[in-house]
């Protein structure tokens, strides 16, 4: 009998091979195409954003480069006319001396002589409008590169080892890309002005590839302006581009990305469960589509706007560091022309000494006084007698004398007649004149080189001020950042009155007037403000003296919401093709194989005991199955204490190939929150460890960074959101412990473990609740006072009503019951059809059943997940064959759940539950899913009935 068997078994193996090939080549070309569609989806939908970013940074690149070649224009004439004030002063002194010298017999020039070389190497280090044009920004990270037109060598540019090298043009512009800046109207607008834009790089050697973000950075993309015999090449850098552009287009894209895998899996499932109708299926997959694509577009909104607003109040930021690390630049080029001018003016000053001692005191007048100071261009000589009294003058003020008072101005230079060589007093109001003159002194010598008195010379502060207004904090703060903030002051840290502005019509008053309170007022602080009716983001950086405050109108990229509409709809359009893909020829590709698969082996053996055995058999292996029903039976030993344990803790120990589909997405997605809730935590750990100064903030960054202002706004939701992954993880690593701990102890430790679990979603509510709220600005202290003075006064005129609302809460927030389940209680029962604030609606049929909150309890819950079990009692005959009956059930029960919907696992034959005189009774138990328990119930006694009639078997 079991050779026959066998060749019975191998005559079938050939046909049943075949139909599980074609069955399994149809199902594997099914996915080849989904997962085809999708690599092409994604690579479409990166090249769509890229170059929807890329055609939107163009267009802020033109006016931004044009804006910058128009204040250029004219900025770079004011700059060399600077470097020619320096230039012409220096040559005016030196010019000065030698025509003083020349006409006197009884001077030398040595000591006096030119010296061209120095002169240069202050002018570069100082005044110079190629050195000061380094300083300069386009936008955020946009730079100006000066090199000649000869032969393109450098001459100017932010990085330092760049100068010498020459400028590569990708492109050799054109006389069409060259805008000659003389050629450029002032009053002209940036939409009037044409820009044609050039790539350009510098020739540097590669030495490594950890210079790979110096060569991107090295990359401009901007305009060209002709300035003399020089090319300026105003644009943006590469890496700039890749930050706006290929790094947000891969955001975007994974968002996309992650999502339609999500979907196209959910597919692959359906299809390896191959159990539903494909109407069906469709109807309920275009939902999810709609869902995906509506979920694709919120992400990608929100990435896009949360970044866009937090690059604006990071870009004000870099603007005031950049604009306060230009004023000290500028503060110690100062200071270099300071030192120059004193040491020119003290040059004058001993040119007067040496004329002194060539003529003697006495010999001069004050014609003669007159004449030098004319010649030598300083307003009042004086020379003193070795006991400080004014001999010979061409001032006012001729009976003037050395005071021997400290709070004198004139006590300065009481150290010259004990000796010391000179003295350089800083400009100052005068005493006696009232007007702002900086006197210096040098003590003359006798011919035993002792001092015998000194001479004084009072110079105005007309050139110094002339030279050095080029490195004040109003040029400083007029060549911000060329086409970035709208507006720019500098504030006085003592009183914080507003020394400078940019863009403001008027520069007085205080930083309050400008909606700057004394709180915000501190270095590398940034965020928004209210000032005009205008929604300003604003960023401070402080120097030693004064606050530097940068400002620009907050607004969104237009492209954000355009990006993310058009991601939307193409995830939806995927959708809708991933749909057809997978559901074409659905009923006769994939449902019905089996159906075949059971043909071939009725025409081999006759009828099929089991039509489904063979199909399941083949499907399940596809579906890498090895026992349909292992893990049920598993399920079945209700008396196994670790699945009551687990049953207890809310976990599902449920194979992946038993769940539905739409639970295996659940818990993919599950850990997909996990890891981003994980990654989002670490994000916050390294913003808090590296600090904020040294990183350049945006998105999540600034939002951790807590610099914002609290109020409504997507900062305070974007914090509550980091404050729920945090909650998240907690939540999920308590459990966990809670879980182990449980498992390795006794029930009462259990008991403690589950009440410490529940109290978490108490205590993680309250603390999301106040935190959000304090987040938006509201005053949390004010409002729990508020809230229990409230509660006081409702608690005694609504008492009933506060009691079904907050039942109501806990209802739903502890998920006791949810909408569709099968409850019962004292009198009453039926189907829950709507849970509300104060009721809870449980339909019976056509009865509607209304229950205030309070009164749900003591009641079961029918629809609380698992297996429900139904007892099914078997009378016979006492004469009846036990055996035959026995082999009959074990034949026959294993096919009912393929007969009976609902059925969880197979029938249980557990034996003779009685036995007398006149019946023995069979025990048979069913599991079946909780809400069907009664109609599977009914129907498997009907199937019973008719399978014993079958086999001849009458019951009692």
């Amino acid at each position: 009998m079991g050779k026959e068997a066998s060749k019975a078994g191998k005559k079938q193996d050939p046909q049943l091979s075949q139909l599980e090939k074609t069955y399994r080549k149809k199902l594997k070309l099914r996915k080849f195409f989904l997962y085809l569609v999708v690599i092409l989806a994604t690579i479409v939908t990166l090249v769509l954003t890229g170059s929807i970013m890329l055609v939107h940074l163009i267009q802020q690149i033109r006016p931004q480069s044009a804006q910058a070649m128009i204040e250029m224009s004219q900025l770079l004439p004011q700059l060399d006319s600077d470097e020619e004030a320096l230039r012409d002063a220096y040559h005016q002194m030196t010019l000065s001396r030698a025509r003083v010298i020349a006409a006197d017999p009884g001077l030398d020039m040595a000591g006096y002589e030119d010296n061209d070389e120095w002169l240069n190497g202050l002018i570069k280090n100082t005044l110079s409008w190629i050195e000061r044009i380094r300083y300069l920004h386009i936008g955020r990270d946009g730079y100006v590169v000066v090199a000649s037109k000869e032969d393109q060598t450098i001459l100017s540019h932010q990085d330092d080892e760049a100068i010498g090298y020459h400028l590569s043009f990708l492109i050799e512009p054109t006389d069409a890309h060259i805008i000659k800046a003389a050629d450029i109207d002032p009053a002209q607008s940036h939409e009037d002005l044409e820009v044609k834009l050039v790539v350009a790089t510098v020739d540097m050697p590669v030495e490594s590839f950890s210079d790979l973000g110096d060569i991107l950075w090295h990359f401009i993309i901007g305009g060209v302006l002709e300035y003399k015999d020089n090319y300026l090449i105003c644009g943006i850098p590469l890496s700039e581009v890749l930050d706006k552009v290929i790094l947000k287009a891969l955001q975007v894209t994974g968002i996309f990305l992650v999502i339609l895998l999500l979907f196209v899996h959910y597919i692959c499932l359906v299809l390896n469960r191959h159990k539903e109708e494909g109407q069906a299926l469709r109807r309920k997959v275009l939902i999810y589509g709609v869902l995906a694509a509506t979920l694709v577009f919120g992400l990608t909104s929100y990435k896009l706007v949360l970044e866009d607003l937090s690059y604006g109040v990071n870009d004000m930021r870099f603007h005031a560091t950049n604009s306060a690390y230009t004023l000290n630049e500028y503060s110690n080029k100062k200071d270099e022309i300071d030192r120059w001018l004193d040491w020119e003016y003290l040059m004058q000053c001993r040119l007067v000494g040496d004329i002194v001692k060539a003529h003697g005191r006495d010999n001069l007048t004050r014609e003669d006084m007159k004449r030098y100071a004319n010649a030598l261009g300083v307003k009042y000589i004086y020379v003193f007698d070795q006991n400080g009294k004014a001999v010979v003058t061409n001032a006012p003020y001729d009976h003037f004398e050395i005071s021997r008072d400290v709070n004198d101005q004139s006590n300065a230079f009481l150290p010259l007649l004990q000796g010391l060589d000179h003295v350089i007093q800083a400009p100052m109001a005068d005493d006696t004149e009232g007007s702002y003159l900086q006197y210096i002194g040098v003590s003359t010598r006798d011919e035993d080189d002792l001092s015998d008195g000194c001479v004084q010379i009072a110079v105005d502060t007309d050139l110094r001020e002339q030279l050095t207004s080029a490195l004040s904090v109003q040029k400083v703060l007029q060549q911000m950042t060329i086409g970035a903030p709208d507006y720019a002051l500098a504030v006085d840290k003592e009183d914080r009155t507003v020394r400078a502005t940019s863009g403001i019509d008027y520069p007085s008053g205080t930083a309050d007037e400008y909606g700057l309170s004394k709180v915000m007022l501190k270095d590398y602080n940034a965020g928004t403000l209210t000032w005009r009716g205008n929604k300003l983001n604003y960023g401070i950086a402080g120097t030693d003296d004064v606050f530097i405050v940068s400002m620009a109108k907050a607004r969104t990229r237009a492209d954000s919401f355009c990006i993310a509409i058009y991601v939307g709809l193409m995830l939806f359009g995927v959708v809708l093709l991933e749909s057809l893909i997978g559901f074409v020829r659905y009923q006769s590709d994939v449902v019905q194989p089996g159906n075949q698969i059971d043909s071939a082996k009725e025409d081999e053996e006759g009828p099929a005991k089991d039509k489904k055995s063979v199909a399941q058999k083949i499907i399940d292996q596809v579906n890498n199955d090895e026992n349909d029903w292992g893990f049920i039976n598993m399920l079945a030993q209700n008396q196994n204490s670790n699945r009551n344990l687990e049953e207890r803790w809310g976990i599902d120990t449920t194979p992946p190939e038993q769940q539905t589909p739409e639970k295996r997405i659940g818990k993919i997605v599950s850990g997909l929150i996990l890891v981003v809730c994980v990654c989002i935590l670490l994000l916050q750990l390294l913003v808090r460890v590296i600090g904020p100064d040294s990183i350049m903030l945006s998105g999540l960054s600034y939002v951790v960074a807590g610099d914002w202002d609290k109020g409504f706004n997507i900062y305070a939701f974007t914090s509550c959101i980091l404050l729920l992954c945090g909650i998240y993880v907690s939540v999920i690593l308590a459990k966990y412990l809670l879980y182990q701990i449980a498992r390795v102890s006794d029930t009462r430790v259990e008991t403690v473990c589950l009440l410490i679990r529940n109290s978490l979603k108490y205590i993680c509510a309250i603390v999301f609740v106040y935190y959000g709220l304090s987040q938006f600005g509201v005053d949390t202290k004010t409002l729990l006072t508020g809230v229990g003075l409230f509660t006081m006064m409702i608690s005694f005129a609504a008492k009933d009503l506060v009691s079904d609302i907050i039942a109501g809460f806990f209802i739903i927030f502890e998920g006791t019951i949810q909408v569709g389940d099968l409850i019962r209680g004292g009198g009453w029962g039926g189907i829950v059809e709507e849970i509300g604030i104060r009721t809870t609606r449980i339909r019976n049929y056509s009865d509607v059943q209304i229950i205030n909150n309070s009164s749900l309890k003591d009641f079961t819950n029918s629809s609380g997940g698992g297996v429900a079990r139904k007892i099914i009692e078997l009378p016979l005959p006492p004469t009846v064959d036990l055996e035959k009956v026995e082999a009959v059930l074990n034949e026959e029960l294993p096919k009912l759940p393929d007969k009976i919907d609902g059925f969880v696992k197979p029938p249980k034959y557990y034996g003779v539950s009685a036995l007398d005189g006149y019946r023995i009774v069979l025990r048979i138990a069913i599991f079946t899913e909780p809400r069907i328990r009664n109609k599977a119930y009914y129907k498997a006694q009907r199937e019973i009935k008719l399978f014993l009639d079958k086999h001849g078997i009458a019951r009692q």
